[in-house]
């Protein structure tokens, strides 16, 4: 019964997260631009990188002391884990996105959203399919994204969606479990096992996109101030 809940979780979460977290992430990058104007790229994607990994490990942190507090039943445990997952997922959908837009890699495209999306939230997992459906080069995210025709993009949503729900199904129930133990160590194990999930993703965004481009782009990024 858990491992479905879990599983219609991030099915649900992922959703909302494709559909809401794209146009914020691009009000949020005009608005970083506003503020700071002098920031190079690089710049930008370092700092949305660190507050996507404090901001996972907090939700996770907390998520695991709420859960095992004295005086929690065990449904409303559960029930404070399961919301964690969807603001989990919801926050690594919006850093994927955001350093996307950054590399002028962020399609208007709703299916060629999700196919990159989950693409990198896979990482390794994806790379056979992803390398195989257009024969990308090293750095596939914006050739990925931009550059397959419509039937690669259907197959990559088919397979990595399968996929996603496999390896970040096993991977956030586990955490589910965890969290669930006294009040510190469950804290702990939220805390870090965020952490360490939200590195891999920050790795996977990496080998996606490389290095932050110079300056920007000619089509503008689409997030240059108003």
């Amino acid at each position: 019964m858990r491992r479905q809940a879990v599983g219609n979780l991030l099915s649900t979460a992922l959703d909302a997260a494709l559909a809401g977290q794209t146009p914020a992430a691009r009000a949020y990058l005009r608005r970083e631009r506003t503020m700071w104007p002098d920031r190079s790229l690089a710049e930008h994607v370092a700092v949305a990188e660190r507050r996507f990994v404090a901001a996972v490990t907090a939700v996770g942190a907390a998520a695991g002391a709420a859960a095992a507090a004295p005086g929690v039943g065990t449904v409303a445990g559960a029930a404070t884990n399961l919301a964690e997952i969807g603001a989990f997922v919801e926050a690594n959908v919006f850093y994927v996105l955001v350093v996307a837009e950054i590399h002028d890699a962020l399609p208007d495209d709703p299916a060629r959203v999700r196919a990159l999306v989950l693409a990198v939230l896979l990482g390794d997992v994806s790379e056979a399919v992803v390398r195989s459906a257009g024969k990308l080069g090293r750095y596939w995210g914006r050739e990925f994204a931009q550059g397959l025709p419509t039937e690669a993009i259907e197959l990559a949503n088919s397979v990595l969606g399968k996929r996603f729900m496999t390896r970040w199904g096993t991977r956030q129930g586990a955490l589910l479990l965890g969290r669930e133990f006294p009040v510190l160590i469950g804290a702990a194990i939220g805390g870090v096992g965020n952490r360490v999930i939200a590195r891999k993703v920050v790795g996977s965004v990496a080998e996606a996109f490389g290095p932050a481009p110079p300056a920007i782009t000619s089509r503008g990024s689409g997030w240059m101030p108003d």
